[in-house]
């Protein structure tokens, strides 16, 4: 067995129902900004040059769940060959089980999914790690989407049926399982972005109506152009009300836009628009804490989990905007692109304000997994404004002169009701 991508190879095998929390990724930056003003609680971070390929990486979460500063995590995989970095967004629906679920297994997922393939595609190439001269070719990149979304349906059949086996196996003590279906309950979008810098291509993998736009630099002088990169999957998708339709013919499911009161269409979780009728019977006895019948359950599963994928093939100087629904309620894709562009531009006009870098002593960024080892790359931070921050400013009119974290608080509150994620990388 080659050991050219070694690592994490167990993890795509495991079943866990492990309802953890995003913290297991200690590889995160952690210094966060932590506002408890009013009712939301706001983690903001940037970081420079993180690892290879990503210039920095900026992100603000408003957080008014239990999940916190997961909303968005990141982190990066360093191979023989090049880097691997994943960013993903979490939005949660009737809870935050289903998103706290994703964020303790999604990424860990997703790295040993593509480890496996990528060691199936250049086993026995070579024969030691200093000698890649006869390294095999990449997987297929229909292979890569095939494997991205193979992951996203086995973790929500993780959530939604693996979790109704155990718990009418053990019906008879089910108080000693009280959480054992809270994931199934809820529900979660998820969206994942996945570079690689050996390749410079970007994919994005989207369950739900998160959304993800690309801003590329035009030539000499002119602003940084539109890319949308991803499609909200909801009523405003017409493929995707035709599949709902498609799938479900003479029942009228949609209602107000939303499909059974919730806006995406797509959604890990939410297992009782999943399962049959059979199975909510063995769980009848769950659905007293609900309070539902679901009798208008009549053809499931009405959500689906597997993700539309789309490749871009990244520029230099390219930045990504991965944001949950909060954002574009307020501001249009090209707005999001000409202030992230704008500020951009600003610091390449005036180099004499150079952002002030401070590194610490003890390693704090991002675990890069070598093979079976773990080196540590300092995550630099500096002193500028946060390019997801200013996004808020700019969406719900919180800046002031002294850039007040309590202000933005306070608009924020006055504006919107869920929590609000936004991420913004730019590329090498």
């Amino acid at each position: 067995m080659s050991t050219y991508y070694k690592f994490a190879r167990t993890l795509r095998h495991s079943r866990r129902l492990v309802l953890a929390s995003g913290a297991v990724y200690a590889a995160l930056n952690v210094r966060l900004v932590n506002d408890l003003t009013g009712f939301s609680q706001q983690y903001s971070e940037s970081s420079l040059r993180p690892v290879p390929g990503i210039a920095r990486f900026d992100y603000h979460v408003v957080a008014r769940d239990e999940l916190g500063s997961n909303h968005i995590q990141s982190i990066s995989t360093g191979l023989p060959d090049r880097f691997w970095s994943f960013f993903a967004l979490y939005d949660s629906y009737n809870g935050v089980d289903t998103s706290a679920y994703l964020a303790g297994n999604l990424l860990n997922a997703i790295i040993g999914g593509l480890a496996d393939l990528f060691s199936r595609a250049k086993e026995t190439k070579f024969s030691s790690l200093s000698d890649r001269s006869e390294v095999g070719p990449d997987p297929a990149p229909d292979e890569i989407d095939e494997e991205i979304k193979e992951t996203f349906n086995r973790l929500d059949d993780d959530i939604v049926n693996f979790s109704a086996m155990l718990a009418s196996n053990n019906r008879s003590s089910s108080r000693h399982l009280p959480h054992i279906l809270d994931a199934a309950y809820s529900g979660s979008s998820a969206t994942l972005a996945f570079y690689d810098t050996e390749t410079r291509a970007l994919r994005v993998a989207l369950t739900g109506n998160s959304r993800a736009i690309l801003g590329r630099r035009g030539r000499a002088g002119e602003s940084y152009r539109l890319e949308v990169l991803s499609a909200d999957q909801d009523a405003t998708n017409v493929e995707e009300l035709a599949r709902v339709k498609r799938e479900h013919p003479g029942e009228e499911v949609i209602k107000d836009d939303t499909l059974f009161g919730m806006a995406p269409f797509r959604l890990f979780g939410v297992g009782p628009y999943k399962w049959a009728k059979a199975v909510r019977e063995r769980l009848s006895w769950s659905d007293v804490k609900e309070k539902k019948t679901y009798n208008d359950v009549k053809t499931p599963p009405y959500f689906i989990a597997e993700p539309v994928i789309t490749t871009t093939l990244v520029q230099t100087g390219d930045f990504l905007v991965i944001a949950s629904p909060g954002l574009w309620k307020s501001l249009s894709n090209k707005e999001v692109i000409k202030e992230v562009g704008s500020a951009l531009q600003s610091k390449k006009k005036k180099p004499s304000e150079r952002a002030v870098v401070s590194e610490t002593e003890e390693p704090q960024g991002s675990a890069l997994l070598v093979y079976d080892q773990i080196v540590f790359s300092v995550w630099r931070h500096f002193e500028d404004q946060n390019l997801a921050s200013r996004l808020v400013d700019k969406a719900f009119g919180g800046e002031n002169e002294a850039g007040s974290v309590s202000s933005r608080s306070s608009a924020i509150d006055d504006s919107i009701s869920e929590s609000l994620s936004i991420g913004v990388v730019v590329f090498e």
